[in-house]
């Protein structure tokens, strides 16, 4: 199972989380339940909108790291 959380459109799996997900600061209601990787992978195309990212440490083969966003101040 994976969870969204709502707040940062991060998606975590729950049988590979770390503890640098922090999943226990998300509310309940930021929070959603998603059962198959074929969801999750269709929710972090860059076509779906909101665009979700998958999480660095739990889900890094989904994860997109922003390059540009190492200039923005």
């Amino acid at each position: 199972m994976y969870i969204a959380d709502l707040r940062n459109n991060i998606i975590h799996d729950m049988m590979n989380s770390k503890y640098e997900c922090h999943l226990k600061d998300i509310p309940k209601d930021q929070m959603k339940k998603i059962y198959t990787l074929q969801t999750v992978e269709r929710m972090c195309d860059s076509n779906f909108h909101p665009p979700f990212n998958g999480c660095q440490y739990c889900l890094p083969d989904l994860h997109k790291f922003d390059m540009t966003s190492i200039f923005h101040k």
